[in-house]
């Protein structure tokens, strides 16, 4: 008699180092877990104190841990699958150039995306919900409150947000579907996690951007760096802005 053939794998099985795709489904609930956790936490903490949740350092550092979070999920799984650091691109950049291309691209994205709203607004088609933007409610803001929301923006966001977007959505995006593919969705969930309709279409541009980064320079820190920088010189012109009002 012959032994019988040995049974046929379901699938190809993802080389060693690399995200399943239970992975990124398991870090997708426990993102909207985090959500609606934080949304029900901060529900009860106005319902006690009373406050509008309009801003206060409690918010402040609710922001803050949520965006660590983020990171917090990724490193969780990663320690779940046996990833290391390097796995997840967490080493020295092999090129940095792409830092400066990625964060000039950014600028040079928005800027053409303000001069096509401004194109339709000459031709009489309403762009005022396209051009609302993502900016922090500062006016009043100072002390601790402006110290956290500093560290949330430049630090908790870059750091989180790449691990979670470009270390785990990007890197699984790719490696089922490719890189170009892989850079478009993870680039339009990136958007549309922002939950605004005023900068969905520039996150887009930002997201692939900073996915592109990541790829061609095979280090996540170029692409928190890049997203960093970003968002402190929004944070700096802001504070500017509000202080010139």
């Amino acid at each position: 008699m012959f032994a019988d053939p040995p049974l046929e794998a379901a699938g190809p099985e993802p080389p060693r180092g690399e995200w399943r795709a239970n992975d990124l489904l398991l870090g997708a609930a426990l993102l909207v877990a985090s959500i609606v956790g934080l949304s029900i936490l901060l529900a009860a903490y106005a319902a006690v104190s009373g406050s509008d949740l309009e801003g206060g350092v409690v918010v402040a550092a609710a922001t803050l841990g949520f965006e660590l979070g983020l990171g917090a999920i990724v490193v969780g799984l990663a320690w779940r699958r046996g990833l290391r650091a390097r796995d997840l691109g967490v080493v020295r950049p092999r090129r940095w150039w792409p830092l400066g291309v990625a964060w000039l691209g950014i600028y040079a994205a928005l800027i053409a995306y303000q001069l096509a709203l401004m194109a339709l607004e000459a031709v009489g088609v309403e762009t005022s919900g396209l051009s609302d933007g993502n900016a922090l409610a500062l006016d009043g803001v100072g002390g601790a409150e402006l110290t956290v929301l500093g560290l949330s923006v430049v630090a908790g966001a870059p750091l989180g947000e790449e691990l979670f977007f470009r270390g785990l959505l990007y890197r699984e995006f790719r490696r089922l579907w490719g890189v170009a593919p892989g850079i478009a969705v993870s680039a339009a969930v990136f958007a549309a996690f922002h939950l605004d309709v005023g900068v969905l279409v520039p996150f887009v541009m930002v997201g692939a951007l900073l996915a592109w980064a990541y790829e061609a320079s095979e280090s996540l820190w170029v692409p928190v760096a890049v997203h960093g920088l970003f968002n402190g010189a929004s944070f700096a012109l802001q504070l500017a802005l509000d202080g010139a009002g």
